[in-house]
């Protein structure tokens, strides 16, 4: 990317319960020149805010000892300039708010509930979820991302303001409640939208 551009990925890094494995993504992230990376299951625990070489560590774990999921961020001097606010909310969800050219940017990280959690942690997730995006600024950008651990599929039919022309396969019942709430909320899924050179590229899991 550019210089006068930002760099945003997601990454689901299975654990980052040591410092040890912290520092390596911290080295991989830095080949990729990222400026804002949003991390799912840490593992780590409790609220923690950190500096890691040239990068700053934000994240949220769970509270009763147990390393499991876990949420972050690693943002890099730029990034780290460019922050207002800090919002952790659970092991599932945070968020952070960033000053921009043009206004401000909110940003939210999530690793949603899989399909062995109940229906009332999945509703507890976009409850909180849709909580935080209308502490938003009206002319925020504002974008979510993270582990939905959902398949949206490519049937647009429905949902087509929200998924675009190049999903893979059919929906699971998380994907359907995923895109409802993006059309709620006028957003997209955006790695619908843009082809793919490698069909690997286009899940990040296989049972």
């Amino acid at each position: 990317h550019s210089k006068s551009s930002t760099s945003i990925a997601t990454w689901n890094v299975r654990t980052l319960k040591t410092d040890e494995s912290l520092g390596l993504l911290v080295r991989e992230i830095g080949r990729y020149n990222c400026d804002i990376v949003g991390i799912s299951e840490t593992h780590r625990l409790e609220t923690e805010e950190f500096s890691v070489q040239d990068y700053r560590f934000l994240g949220q774990g769970r509270t009763d000892g147990i390393h499991r999921s876990g949420v972050g961020f690693l943002l890099s001097k730029r990034a780290q300039a460019a922050l207002v606010e800090f919002r952790p909310v659970n092991d599932r969800l945070i968020g952070i708010t960033l000053r921009t050219a043009v206004g401000t940017a909110t940003i939210l990280q999530v690793y949603a509930p899989t399909s062995a959690d109940t229906e009332a942690e999945l509703d507890l997730f976009y409850c909180n979820l849709q909580a935080q995006l209308s502490r938003a600024k009206p002319n925020d950008v504002v974008m979510v991302m993270g582990d939905f651990n959902a398949k949206v599929g490519s049937d647009t039919s429905r949902d087509k303001d929200a998924v675009g022309p190049f999903g893979l396969g059919a929906a699971n019942e998380r994907g359907e409640q995923l895109k409802c709430f993006c059309s709620a909320n006028g957003m997209v899924i955006a790695n619908t939208w843009f082809r793919q050179k490698k069909v690997s590229r286009l899940w990040t899991l296989e049972s």
